[in-house]
C-alpha cells in the first residue's frame, strides 16, 4: 500500500475495496537497480537478456487475435479467476526470428517491436484518454498522461515495488506499509501473492471501456531496459500516483524487488490490454497470461 501525502490510502474500486500499496520508493536514477532478489520468492527465473532486438517488418499478422472464452467475467467485487499457483515465469526476451507455436519465424512480438510501437504513438497530455495527468510525487517522471491506440491503453513511468497481497515468498518483507489484500482476488477468494504472481497497479479512478473494474486480470505488458513481461491488472491505487507493479514484476524485469530500497525512477512502459477476452481465465497462471500476452500484442501490432 503507497502512503499518498501522509495518509494511507484504503481505495473503494466499485463495489470492491482497493488497497494500495508499497511505500513509494523513487529507486534510485536511470538504471535497472541491483537484481538480488529480496527473501526467496518464487517467481521463477528473470527475463532472459541477449541480442534480442527486432529485425525486418515481422509484425505479426492480422489473424493472430486473442480467441477463447476467457473474457474477463463473474460477479463484481473481489471474485477471482483460478486459484493455481504460479506456472513459470511470464518474462520473456524473444529472439525476432524465434519461431512461434505455429512455426512460423518471427511471429512472436518483441520487446523491441512494442517499444517502437508506442514510441511512434507519443503519449502526451494533447492526446490523453484519462481525466487528467497522474502527477506520481516523487518520480522522475511527473504529470503522467494515459493514452490509447486500438486495443489497448499505455503510459510511460516509474516503478515502484507493490508487496500488497498474501504473505509468501519475499513479501511483505521491509514494507512499512504492508496491507495484506488485494483489490483482485483468485478463485479461491484469496489476495494475490506480490511475490509471485507479476502484477501492475492502476489509479483507482482511471477506466476505459474494456478494462475489467469489477474482476481485474487485464494482461499488461510492461516493457522496461529492452525486457518484456506480461503482467495483470492485479490491484488499484490513490488517485495522484502511477507506476506500480508488484514484486514478481520488478524481478522478472531485473528490477530490484526490494519493497523499501528497489524500484526504478523512470524508463518503464506499461501497456494495458482492453476489450473482450483480454484477462486470461486463472489471474495467478503466468504460462497462460504469456500466451495471451503474446497473441493480444500481435493483435496490437498488426493493427496500429
Amino acid at each position: 500500500m503507497r502512503i499518498s501525502g501522509g495518509i494511507a490510502w484504503p481505495l473503494a474500486l466499485l463495489v470492491y475495496c482497493s488497497h494500495d500499496d508499497a511505500t513509494r520508493t523513487t529507486a534510485t536514477s536511470g538504471s535497472n537497480a541491483g537484481t538480488g532478489a529480496v527473501g526467496d520468492a518464487a517467481t521463477g527465473s528473470n527475463a532472459a537478456t541477449g541480442s534480442n532486438a527486432a529485425t525486418g517488418s515481422n509484425a505479426a499478422t492480422g489473424s493472430n487475435a486473442a480467441t477463447g472464452s476467457n473474457a474477463a467475467g463473474g460477479s463484481s467485487g473481489t471474485s477471482g479467476r483460478g486459484s493455481g499457483a504460479a506456472t513459470g515465469s511470464s518474462a520473456v526476451a524473444t529472439d525476432a526470428t524465434a519461431p512461434d507455436s505455429d512455426g512460423q519465424p518471427g511471429s512472436t512480438p518483441t520487446p523491441a517491436q512494442l517499444s517502437a510501437l508506442v514510441q511512434a504513438h507519443p503519449c502526451t497530455s494533447a492526446n490523453m484518454v484519462s481525466t487528467h495527468t497522474y502527477p506520481d510525487p516523487g518520480s522522475m517522471v511527473p504529470d503522467v498522461p494515459i493514452c490509447a491506440m486500438k486495443g489497448a491503453v499505455y503510459f510511460y513511468s516509474d516503478m515502484d515495488i507493490d508487496c500488497d497481497g498474501r504473505d509468501a515468498g519475499g513479501c511483505p518483507g521491509p514494507d512499512p506499509s504492508y496491507y495484506a489484500d488485494t483489490a483482485f482476488h483468485n478463485n479461491a477468494g484469496m489476495p494475490l501473492a506480490a511475490a509471485i504472481t507479476p502484477y501492475v497497479v492502476l489509479p483507482s479512478d482511471f477506466a476505459y471501456p474494456g478494462l475489467d473494474k469489477a474482476n481485474g486480470g487485464n494482461v499488461i505488458a510492461v516493457l522496461y531496459n529492452g525486457k518484456l513481461t506480461y503482467a495483470v491488472f492485479g490491484d488499484t491505487g490513490p488517485t495522484n500516483l502511477i507506476g506500480e507493479a508488484s514484486y514478481a514484476c520488478a524481478q522478472s524485469l531485473g528490477i530490484n524487488p526490494n519493497p523499501a530500497t528497489g524500484g526504478v525512477g523512470s524508463g518503464v512502459t506499461y501497456i494495458v490490454f482492453v476489450g473482450a477476452n483480454t484477462a486470461p481465465s486463472d489471474i495467478e497462471n503466468q504460462a497462460e497470461t504469456k500466451t495471451l500476452g503474446d497473441k493480444l500484442a500481435a493483435a496490437l501490432l498488426a493493427n496500429n
